[in-house]
């Protein structure tokens, strides 16, 4: 058996070295920030695209809203307009 390897009072764990605990925890550190990011980015785009949703949804029903106005100022209507008929006095 080696000597110059040891084990903790924990069973089956090497003490970790100062060094590399602060390096590990400042990669779990830097991935918790960089998943943040990405959280905050694809939430972002979600709006992003809802907004650009919602603005074709208004485009297009503004242009189907002036397509049917110059449908009903272009085309003649089938029968002209009579006044209502009188009722006889009484």
């Amino acid at each position: 058996m080696d000597e110059e390897a040891s084990t903790s009072l924990v069973t089956g764990r090497t003490p970790w070295p100062t060094g590399l605990r602060s390096l590990e925890e400042q990669r779990k550190k830097e991935e918790e920030e960089e998943r943040e990011r990405e959280a905050r980015r694809q939430l972002q785009e979600k709006e992003m695209q809802r907004q650009l949703q919602e603005q074709d949804r208004q485009q297009e029903s503004q242009e189907l809203d002036g397509q049917q106005q110059q449908q009903q100022g272009g085309q003649p209507l089938e029968e002209p307009l009579e006044p209502p008929p009188h009722s006889p006095p009484i």
